[in-house]
């Protein structure tokens, strides 16, 4: 319970005295992105804390909010669970939280990593080079939000109730190294989309405040966070392209950069152990 009385849902795998490190899912996305790393996360003696966002899955809404608050909810969040210190990792949507908890947060960090994550989104040419599908609900988000929520109702049914045709289609985006990460993670399609079908958990409104916010001012510069970020991005991504991060980090006075040649927006889960002990060293 954060002290404006919200709650935040979380998910906590991995070793239960390990150390901390917090996760943010991207956009469409739940604490469950990261359910298939339990094993890894406790081989390693790592706590792996995944949040919902604000009216996503278990967290309840906070209308109005912006990327900083997320800072301060991670903060109350870390202070409620007696965490001191802890490392951040944030995939594709969950980047720029990521550097907001870095700049605001920094005495609080041990670790941060941006995992084939997007930039800044507040500018028609900034949108253009994301994904069809995301491009339309960052512009809806801001314009029409009602008309987004509509939008994403048929999908959000279609991965309740076909979960098959549902996998099937998100494949269509894929990368082949992405398609066969995917498929190797998720054999079972009845769950393959779980963590997608979660975020809707109470309708589709937290989803597009979620856009939103990524679509919206940061209220920093990414000149201005001077904690250490790292990036790792595949450098066959279609959905984040590469040089969109590698232009965040550029800007960024003590960033480092992991290229990962061949592979794309699912990299994470290829390399999700190696990132780990990267965050926990």
């Amino acid at each position: 319970m954060l002290p404006d009385g919200r709650g935040v849902g979380y998910a906590d795998w991995g070793d239960p005295d390990g150390r901390p490190v917090l996760f943010f899912h991207g956009t469409p996305a739940s604490r469950l992105a990261v359910e298939w790393a339990e094993v890894g996360a406790a081989e390693r003696g790592v706590r792996l804390l995944s949040l919902d966002r604000p009216g996503i899955g278990l967290s309840d809404p906070a209308p109005g909010r912006s990327l900083l608050d997320w800072a301060r909810d991670v903060d109350a969040f870390a202070d409620a669970l007696g965490l001191d210190r802890f490392a951040i990792a944030g995939w594709s949507g969950g980047g720029p939280y990521v550097l907001a908890c870095a700049y605001a947060l920094s005495d609080r960090l041990t670790d941060a990593a941006v995992l084939s994550g997007c930039g800044p989104l507040d500018s028609g040419f900034a949108r253009r080079s994301s994904a069809m599908f995301d491009r339309t609900l960052l512009a809806l988000s801001l314009r029409a939000p009602r008309v987004g929520r509509l939008l994403l109702r048929p999908a959000e049914i279609a991965a309740r109730r076909t979960p098959r045709l549902a996998a099937k289609s998100a494949e269509q985006d894929m990368s082949p190294t992405d398609l066969e990460i995917f498929r190797r993670l998720n054999p079972d399609p009845r769950r393959a989309m779980d963590f997608f079908v979660e975020a809707f958990r109470n309708g589709s409104a937290g989803v597009v405040d979620d856009y939103r916010v990524l679509a919206s001012p940061w209220g920093f510069e990414p000149e201005q966070v001077e904690f250490p970020v790292h990036f790792w991005h595949g450098d066959d991504d279609r959905i984040v392209v590469i040089a969109e991060a590698r232009a965040v980090a550029q800007r960024m006075p003590h960033s480092t950069f992991t290229t990962i040649p061949g592979e794309g927006h699912m990299m994470m889960m290829a390399h999700f152990e190696e990132i780990l002990d990267a965050l926990s060293a």
